[in-house]
């Protein structure tokens, strides 16, 4: 009796399922736009309410800003001289010229030469035609403006993924959806877009060149014809895109060429190395036409090339645990993943692993970059490779796809709803320490002997009404009559039993606030 009543359930539920799998497959191209279509809207909202709760900035957004704009204050000292926080905030936002030609001559100028050797001018040219009429210092407004530039670049993103997908896994809907939660439902993706910086360009751009890495040997080894000519025009355009948004991502296009160029000599395809080699070229020229200074960073001397490759020091604890672990497939996304992974590799499906035709080997590359990045940079910031993780997401799809068919419905349907649902419970709350910078920065205060751009780091966090003092003095003019704050990186003696003083860190780790007073004398 009990064996009947399980064959009826069973029965039931088969009948449920294949009306539904026929009702799917009758309407099939309907159903996977509006999936697709639900992700999108989920994501890109997602990354249109983090940006609108933003209220601090990133050192090197307020970077952003003023190399845009052509500051001069980015690279010149302020005058010496009192200001109010409100006065200050104007000069590192002023726009001199205004409105859109303004934004055309600071074009020029950043085409020219941005003052930044360790970036190219591209995405500081974009950015600055974003911020045209942005002349008052309003961190709302900016990161509206800067979130907008990086919106648009998600959704092309999105879309160039979603062609990727679709080219490595054909009309299974569920691997592709779960590709495209991965990449863009994850904590490292949504930071990429909230960052007034060039890695949300430059996502675009690595997918733009796996997709036409990937299309290009799928066509070969199809049998297809290779237009070379066109080939050469592509790939050199996209190529120098991607190098001109960030000197590492080099290293993924050296190794991601490398195994496409071995994919095409392995295919009997030896006219087409030197065809890609070509556009290796090609692609460095035209980097060097959208911004002479391209080669800055070699020319001139700066931190990140002086203390690079200097420290191997917990490398491996960012990358794995820090970044991948946290950030990217959190906590108990690791450990469904590495469940995923065992299960793989205990069925007989684990030679699916290493197909060449599957291009498993596209994470292990984006991998091994990131660990080289992060031995070359000198900060080990997890943003250096933040263009890079939508190629390390393609592991799970991949992964997923070699799972036996009886259980890979459930991970697939898993991926897809875990990733965007934790985006949604655990918005992004970017905390810069800008609460403290500003509780230490309520009173007047001396600013000595700080370089242009440390000034700047502590300008948005001054009150508008308070007086601050930009000393580039000798001395530290400490007044009887009054409590003296003095913000530096020096250290300051006092040779003096009269002088009581005090010192806390109040940003980076080398910026101090000293408190300095005279101490009254019983006589007195």
């Amino acid at each position: 009796m009990v064996k009947n009543n399980t064959q009826v359930r069973r029965s039931a539920y088969d009948r449920i399922w294949e009306r539904l799998a026929a009702y799917y497959s009758s309407h099939c191209r309907i159903m996977d736009v509006m999936f697709v279509g639900v992700l999108f809207v989920v994501l890109f909202s997602v990354r249109v309410n983090n940006i609108n709760i933003k209220n601090q900035l990133h050192s090197d957004e307020v970077f952003s800003l003023m190399i845009s704009t052509c500051n001069d204050y980015y690279h010149q000292s302020i005058p010496d001289g009192d200001y109010t926080g409100e006065e200050l905030k104007k000069m590192i936002t002023v726009d001199d010229e205004g409105g859109i030609g303004g934004a055309f001559s600071d074009v020029a100028k950043l085409w020219k030469n941005n003052g930044d050797a360790p970036h190219a001018s591209l995405y500081y040219m974009v950015l600055r035609l974003a911020l045209t009429g942005f002349d008052e210092f309003d961190v709302h407004s900016l990161v509206w403006r800067g979130g907008v530039v990086n919106l648009l670049f998600f959704i092309l993103s999105f879309c160039l993924m979603y062609q990727l997908l679709r080219r490595l896994f054909g009309n299974n809907t569920l691997l592709v959806l779960a590709g495209l939660a991965m990449a863009f439902g994850n904590w490292m993706s949504i930071r990429n877009t909230l960052l007034i910086r060039e890695y949300q360009m430059a996502e675009t751009g690595i997918i733009m060149l796996t997709l036409v890495g990937v299309a290009l040997v799928q066509t070969i080894r199809a049998g297809g014809v290779v237009n070379k000519k066109k080939l050469l025009l592509i790939l050199s355009l996209v190529i120098a895109y991607v190098i001109s948004l960030g000197y590492f991502n080099a290293v993924y296009v050296l190794l991601f060429g490398s195994g496409i160029m071995l994919s095409c000599y392995r295919s009997g395809r030896k006219d087409i190395v030197w065809w890609l080699l070509l556009s290796g070229v090609a692609a460095v020229a035209i980097a060097w036409i959208l911004y002479p200074g391209f080669f800055n960073f070699l020319l001139h001397d700066s931190v990140h090339k002086e203390k690079a490759f200097s420290s191997i020091k917990n490398l491996f604890r960012y990358l794995f645990v820090r970044d991948l672990s946290f950030q990217f497939f959190t906590v108990y996304g690791t450990f469904i993943i590495a469940f995923v992974l065992l299960l793989v590799l205990v069925s007989k499906n684990r030679k699916l692993l290493f197909k060449s035709d599957r291009f498993h080997w596209i994470p292990v590359v984006t991998l091994i970059c990131m660990a080289f990045i992060q031995y070359a940079s000198v900060l080990k910031m997890p943003r250096y490779y933040y263009a890079l993780m939508p190629m390390m997401a393609l592991v799970v799809p991949q992964v997923i796809a070699c799972v036996p068919k009886s259980w890979k419905g459930y991970f697939e349907l898993l991926v897809v709803l875990y990733f965007p649902i934790i985006t949604i419970m655990f918005p992004v709350r970017e905390n810069y320490g800008w609460a403290a910078l500003k509780a230490n920065l309520q009173r007047p205060t001396i600013i000595y002997h700080l370089n242009p751009n440390e000034v700047v780091q502590l300008v948005p966090c001054m009150a508008d009404t308070i007086c601050y003092s930009i000393s580039g003095k000798d001395y530290v003019d400490i007044k009887k009559d009054r409590t003296t704050y003095v913000a530096t990186k020096l250290q300051i003696g006092v040779n003096n039993d009269t002088i009581k003083s005090e010192r806390r860190m109040i940003w980076g780790k080398q910026i101090y606030l000293y408190k300095f007073d005279f101490v009254k004398n019983e006589s007195d």
